[in-house]
């Protein structure tokens, strides 16, 4: 809880160039990102370049963005380490109509549920970049919402302002603060950093199993499923 209160997160965490020398990550981490991206291309998924975790040196990150052939899902491919701390994870996002976000995680270590009630993530344990699409690609089909699809062209600037948004609806429930006049960089609010602390540790505890699970059952599957194609 005293880390949520004390770290400070920029709205927008990704830079264009890595600014602390030169960048490396371990070959097992590389292998990952190398691998799952070679799915999504397979997939038909198409590149919208490669970032890096601009919150410090301590965060020796590297994120390629890839948006699905209807444009309705952007992925972020992470590989990395947070204070030596390996992690290497797929993230999916699709947004309804009404701006929620459906999201879909790969490893607990990469997620932490959102307070705001935009966005509602799901998680699957698996370095399987077909699993992973197909568990997301049934969430989405799970919910009421019309799905829409990111714009040709802005895909991260409008993924840029559901960052945004968020943030803004976290700082209306008085769950975080403001660390620069910008607003560019918040923390999380004493009430906030309670509050994220506690579910995080029942989350994690409750539905780390089932992904772990959930995982297993996708990769047994002998064919990849289809490419998500959610309603525009």
């Amino acid at each position: 809880m005293f880390v949520h209160y004390f770290e400070k997160r920029t709205v927008w965490p990704y830079a264009d160039e890595w600014e602390h020398g030169g960048f490396s990550i371990a070959t097992n981490l590389e292998n990952f990102r190398k691998r799952v991206t070679a799915q999504g291309v397979a997939a038909g998924f198409r590149s919208l370049g490669d970032n890096y975790d601009n919150k410090g040196k301590r965060y020796i990150l590297i994120y390629s963005f890839y948006i699905s052939p209807d444009n309705t899902t952007l992925v972020m491919i992470g590989a990395g380490t947070v204070i030596g701390i390996p992690i290497s994870a797929m993230d999916f996002s699709s947004r309804t109509v009404i701006g929620k976000v459906q999201k879909t995680v790969t490893s607990q270590n990469a997620v932490e549920k959102d307070l705001s009630g935009l966005w509602q993530d799901g998680l699957i344990t698996t370095n399987d970049f077909h699993a992973a699409s197909s568990f997301h690609s049934e969430s989405c089909a799970g919910r009421p919402e019309t799905f829409t699809a990111f714009t040709p062209g802005r895909e991260l600037d409008e993924y840029r302002e559901l960052l945004q948004t968020r943030v803004a609806a976290l700082h209306g429930k008085g769950l975080i603060r403001y660390r620069k006049r910008d607003k560019s960089v918040w923390s999380y609010s004493i009430w906030g950093s309670i509050k994220v602390g506690i579910i995080q540790q029942i989350i994690g505890v409750v539905r780390l199993p089932r992904s772990i699970f959930r995982g297993e059952r996708k990769r047994s599957k002998p064919t990849p499923p289809p490419i998500p194609n959610y309603p525009q």
